[in-house]
């Protein structure tokens, strides 16, 4: 069985941040920006696939 949307949303921000610390060589990575990236990811996911099936 595949992920949710809201499984890869996470995923993917979790992936975003860790390239983001490796890039920018900082000590953390901005809660604010974890959500957004979180919200955004989500939303796109959902619009192409609001039913979570495909």
């Amino acid at each position: 069985m595949g992920k949710t949307n809201k499984e890869l949303a996470i995923d993917i921000a979790i992936e975003y941040a860790h390239g983001m610390l490796h890039i920018n060589g900082t000590d953390g990575y901005p809660v604010e920006d974890c959500c957004e990236v979180i919200k955004k990811v989500y939303e796109t996911l959902e619009s192409l696939d609001p039913d979570g099936k495909e």
